[in-house]
């Protein structure tokens, strides 16, 4: 039988196989393969660093992780992490939910979830405050804020951990942005796999903010590190730059949306109701 090529999924080489070929089933070349297999098996034995290691479950995270996201910064970007929680009404209260007081901070904790990841292309300018990235605004933050409002097909994903994939360069432009160079590329996956190891989620679920970045996800993080991708709108598309259609736009895109029905846990059915209406 005719060897089949595909593309490895971790390191985007190349590879020939044959059909039936545990190459081909997990879509890794054979340097990969083995590298995962290492991990597997080293993930068994004792792990001098797990004290220091944030852990998390997806109804809530603790301290460390949520103190890890608060930190994270990059001297060309400064801070890209987030979390998908916003103000319904007041962008400018965002950060206030995200960095609550000694005595709130338990219950925002319980809202952030470590199995779903939200990942946009890169910043488009430097973001000087923890938390901003993603919240403060009405243009594309204003968007997100209604896309997972309560009582939407969106609701569920609330408390998603946000970040970008690119988070070592703050560009604006577009054209520029879809001709890295391939070192570029593997320095900041190398980077955005970090983040999901700290996350301490086994595959999370990855909404990714426009075509490129799904891409650059699908091609650069083998999937035993991930989930599924779930390729979402960008919201800076200008075919949808009203905040309703893009929020429909949105909502057909996650999987557990089913016309006419309202949310439940992810993964879960949804029950029938009336129509979600989105916002003008």
């Amino acid at each position: 039988m005719a060897r089949q090529s595909f593309i490895c999924q971790h390191c985007g080489h190349a590879v020939f196989a044959d059909p039936g070929s545990p190459l081909k089933q997990v879509q890794l070349c054979r340097d990969c393969l083995e590298k995962a297999r290492r991990e597997s098996r080293n993930s068994t034995s004792a792990d001098p660093w797990a004290d220091d290691r944030a852990t998390a479950t997806a109804s809530g995270i603790e301290h460390a992780l949520y103190d890890r996201a608060l930190k994270r910064h990059h001297p060309a970007v400064g801070f890209y992490a987030s979390w998908a929680i916003w103000d319904t009404y007041a962008p400018e209260n965002d950060l206030r939910l995200l960095k609550p007081g000694p005595a709130l901070l338990p219950a925002l904790l319980k809202r952030l979830r470590n199995d779903v990841v939200m990942v946009g292309l890169n910043p488009s300018a430097r973001i000087p405050v923890p938390l901003r990235n993603f919240h403060g605004g009405w243009g594309g933050s204003g968007k997100l804020r209604d896309a997972f409002r309560d009582g939407t097909p969106g609701a569920p994903y609330q408390g998603a951990y946000m970040t970008d994939f690119i988070t070592a360069r703050a560009e604006a432009d577009s054209n520029v942005m879809s001709s890295l160079p391939r070192s570029e590329i593997r320095e900041n996956a190398e980077r955005f796999m970090g983040e999901l190891d700290d996350l301490g989620s086994t595959q999370p679920t990855i909404l990714t903010f426009g075509e490129r970045t799904r891409q650059l996800v699908i091609e650069n993080v083998p999937t035993f590190k991930r989930g599924p991708v779930i390729p979402l709108p960008h919201y800076s598309y200008r075919m949808l730059n009203r905040r309703g259609d893009y929020c429909q736009a949105l909502w057909r895109c996650l999987p557990s949306l089913v016309q006419g029905g309202v949310p439940g846990p992810i993964g879960e059915p949804l029950a029938a109701t009336a129509p979600h209406t989105a916002p003008p």
